[in-house]
């Protein structure tokens, strides 16, 4: 088997019985080319990028290849065996020293697009919480906390990206990750589990602004599962977690809805004005036409308030409100 002169890439009409192992979890083939390979054939054949973009569209299978490209934007061989769910492949590519840190496009790694696949088939989000399982238990502590601390383009790591997608199964199952998010203590006859979470709560954090809490709170109602949010937030470690920020929040919420007082008073009096100023310009004769402008002055006015007024209410209410009604 040559070397590809194209530096990186593999043509998919050369290599698509290595796409194929892939694809269908085929341990056996896998195993067997990469133990009959020589050490530069071995090295493509892990780490180098399928070429879907300049595949002939005569062969067969080209529109599933490429419909995994377009979709998931997924070109290297340990990404493609995350994608499908290839677990064996998977294991195998790991035994053989594949390069488990590149990224795709958009900077996603593997973990990343775990998170995207398993969006894209909600019902089977269990299953990939396996997948991950299975990487957390074969790669190395350096290449997993490497892999949960990188940031996309979007500036999300994997956790991050999972609360953002809605995907608490899967948030959950990362979030237990020993020695980079969970600790375990033994004592006595028990088993405590302590969580780090001071990254997300120190004081000078919002560096990015971004929090997993804060991104589940804001969930977009197409990507709510209620029963499973309620859940979510009964688990312990999650209830104490809010019940904490709530508690070191407890003067700032105090304050929030002094303020909130505040300007509502503020609209108030401002439909009051305008009212005012209505009857005004009713009682000075105005004509028709000033009449209905002012009419309008006056809705525009009240609408604006009304909007602002909700809309800062719902942002800094949810974040309070939405632990409570599931605890």
């Amino acid at each position: 088997m040559g070397i590809e002169k194209d530096m990186g890439k593999m043509s998919l009409a050369k290599y698509d019985h290595w796409f194929q192992a892939i694809k269908n979890n085929d341990q056996m083939t896998v195993d067997k080319e990469l133990k009959s390979a020589t050490i530069e054939t071995k090295n493509m054949l892990l780490n180098w990028q399928f070429d879907f973009l300049s595949t002939n569209n005569n062969n067969e299978g080209v529109s599933d290849q490429e419909a995994v490209y377009s979709l998931f934007q997924a070109t290297h061989p340990i990404t493609l065996a995350v994608v499908y769910q290839s677990h064996n492949v998977i294991s195998s590519l790991i035994k053989h020293e594949v390069n488990v840190r590149v990224k795709e496009i958009n900077g996603n790694n593997i973990l990343h697009m775990l998170c995207y696949v398993a969006y894209s088939q909600t019902e089977k989000e269990q299953e990939f919480q396996q997948t991950f399982c299975l990487l957390k238990n074969h790669l190395q502590k350096s290449d997993l906390e490497f892999l949960l601390m990188s940031l996309n383009n979007q500036e999300l790591r994997p956790l991050e990206l999972a609360a953002h997608l809605g995907l608490l199964g899967l948030f959950d199952e990362i979030f237990h990750t020993p020695g980079i998010y969970m600790e375990e203590f033994q004592r006595g006859m028990f088993t405590e589990q302590w969580f780090d979470v001071t990254e997300y709560e120190q004081i000078d954090i919002p560096k990015r602004g971004i929090t997993p809490l804060l991104l589940i709170t804001f969930l977009d109602e197409g990507n709510l599962n209620k029963s499973t949010m309620k859940t979510f937030f009964q688990k312990q470690h999650i209830k104490m977690w809010m019940n904490s920020k709530i508690k070191a929040n407890y003067m700032l919420v105090f304050i929030w809805f002094i303020r909130k007082i505040i300007l509502f008073a503020f609209f108030f009096l401002l439909d009051s004005f305008s009212l005012t100023l209505e009857e005004n310009t009713m009682k000075q004769g105005a004509n028709e036409n000033a009449s209905l402008f002012a009419n309008k002055t006056m809705e525009k006015t009240s609408c604006l308030a009304s909007e602002t007024l909700y809309m800062v209410s719902y942002t800094h209410t949810m974040y309070i409100a939405v632990p409570l009604l599931m605890a």
